[in-house]
């Protein structure tokens, strides 16, 4: 009877020594399973931050490529202008009217515009491939039907674009007073 009981204290200590260690092992694992729970959080919320600035890196690089493109027909323009003034500055100069200075003035004013009108087109095929890589697509190995519509499909969102800004009433400027007249 004797080995019965110090075999059944023996079996009680094991007992609840496996009691705490199931306690110990519970806890333990909880306490994983909220680390885990933690990281899984952080991990979501680090994805929406990412998708929301890729977001914001496409739309900001649709709109650069947006006035870049209309930036190309205001540059021309300027251009055709500028070729027709220095014509214009150039037959008065035959003809006496005009003097040295004006006649380079003309020329350095035409060469400015066709420089700008060169440079307008260079910018807007950097501002498309900022849109491309801003969205991971890449159209250039595409055909031409392809970028013919990313073309349309960009001419379309700037003239929504411009189309807004019009009708968007103009920001009220704060009056500008001197701080002078106070005193």
């Amino acid at each position: 009877m004797a080995v019965k009981k110090a075999r059944m204290r023996e079996l009680n200590a094991k007992f609840r020594v496996a009691r705490i260690n199931d306690r110990v092992e519970t806890r333990l694992v909880q306490e994983e399973i909220a680390g885990v729970r933690g990281e899984i959080d952080r991990l979501q919320t680090d994805r929406a931050v990412i998708a929301q600035r890729l977001e914001q890196d496409v739309r900001s690089s649709l709109h650069q490529a947006g006035f870049s493109y209309a930036n190309i027909a205001l540059s021309q323009d300027a251009a055709e202008a500028s070729a027709r003034n220095l014509e214009l500055v150039t037959d008065l100069y035959q003809r006496g009217a005009a003097d040295i200075i004006q006649l380079v003035d003309a020329q350095n004013q035409a060469l400015g515009a066709a420089l700008a009108a060169a440079n307008a087109l260079y910018d807007f095929l950097i501002d498309a491939l900022r849109v491309q890589r801003a969205s991971g697509a890449f159209s250039l190995e595409g055909s031409e039907e392809v970028r013919d519509d990313f073309i349309k499909r960009l001419d379309a969102f700037a003239a929504v674009q411009k189309r807004e800004s019009r009708t968007a009433s103009p920001p009220i400027e704060p009056t500008r007073t001197n701080p002078r007249e106070h005193n």
